[in-house]
């Protein structure tokens, strides 16, 4: 009897764990199945935009078409795409961040040393000017044979620690010249900027060149967005620290809510460049109405007051007669005569 209820409370377990929900079905593989399809009918989708577009077949140009289709679906399966995206991300920009945030400390401690050595050149200098000054005095003294033999003795000394001087002032001039054209290129190079952690505005320049040139052959159009808080809203404030704060939340808050394919760059002095691949004048002006809800959404408090955010915005539908440094200051220019308005969206080029 007793091994008959055992057999019994096991057949029981075996029951309860056949209809335990934790245990994937077929339907579950369905739906797994289904989203793979999914995925792929869209990629499929993306090249056939790209065909009939009559785009050529790069890798760029597919990330811009793929993001754009996808802006189109609906919010599940974008987030669906993005978790994808993200899982698969190599990380590869966050450590080309990481090794010039290096590289430009490395090139401050040179500038440093090389700003050390200047300094003992000119203690030198000092030196052998008071060994000047010395020996004039020592002129003075009554007893003139001894006087003589010292002054000869210390002219000798004055005259080999000058050669030598000359001699490493010679070397350290070479040296200075070549560090500083090195950094100097170096520094050209460079398309990060630090303070907002973004693209920095020899990038965008660069990049509206290229997109100039890719428009001219694929007869595409593409935007510049040009973005600031304004003076009057930052005067509010009244706290230069907490501006910069604000200013580098703005920064952030365009970074995450770009595309991939887009750059977002800081040009100067709190002035936000956002360059728009392939985006026409209606998609690019939802794309400005989508920044002005985001950031007037972004409260923040200042003490114990509330401070909501708000930013002019200057769009430039991109030709292939301007060029990308005149644009890119036109529209700083624009958006500061804009600095006392709030909430404004001035397009230039239509």
């Amino acid at each position: 009897m007793e091994i008959r209820k055992m057999a019994e409370q096991e057949e029981s377990q075996f029951e309860e764990m056949g209809t335990d929900d934790s245990f994937e079905s077929f339907e579950d593989k369905d739906e797994l199945q289904f989203d793979i399809q999914e995925l792929s009918d869209f990629c499929l989708e993306v090249i056939d935009s790209i065909k009939n577009e009559d785009l050529l077949a790069t890798p760029l140009n597919y990330q811009i078409c793929f993001e754009r289709l996808l802006d189109n679906k609906d919010s599940s399966f974008k987030a669906a795409v993005y978790d994808v995206l993200q899982r698969e991300s190599d990380g590869g920009f966050n450590d080309y961040i990481h090794l010039e945030r290096q590289i430009k400390t490395s090139f401050a401690n040179i500038k440093k040393m090389l700003q050390l050595v200047a300094v003992m050149y000119k203690n030198q200098v000092l030196l052998h000017d008071i060994l000047t000054k010395k020996i004039a005095e020592m002129k003075k003294v009554d007893n003139v044979v001894i006087s003589q033999n010292l002054l000869s003795a210390l002219t000798q000394e004055v005259h080999r620690l000058t050669e030598i001087t000359q001699k490493q002032t010679d070397t350290l001039k070479v040296i200075y010249q070549e560090s500083a054209e090195s950094l100097n290129n170096a520094d050209n190079g460079i398309v990060f900027d630090s303070q907002y952690a973004i693209y920095n505005r020899r990038f965008l320049h660069t990049q509206i060149a290229k997109e100039i040139e890719g428009n001219a052959q694929t007869k595409r159009t593409s935007s510049l967005l040009m973005i600031n808080v304004p003076t009057a809203k930052l005067d509010e404030i009244a706290n230069e620290k907490v501006s910069q704060m604000l200013l580098r939340n703005v920064a952030d808050m365009l970074l995450r809510t770009s595309r991939r394919s887009d750059v977002v760059a800081h040009c100067k002095d709190g002035f936000f460049g956002i360059l728009l691949r392939q985006s026409d004048l209606q998609h690019s002006k939802k794309a400005c109405t989508r920044l002005f809800e985001l950031i007037k959404s972004s409260n923040t408090f200042v003490g114990d007051r509330q401070v909501t955010l708000e930013i002019n915005i200057v769009l430039n539908i991109i030709s292939k007669d301007q060029d990308p440094e005149e644009m890119i200051e036109n529209c700083i220019s624009v958006l500061k005569d804009l600095n006392e308005q709030k909430s404004v969206l001035k397009v230039l080029g239509e």
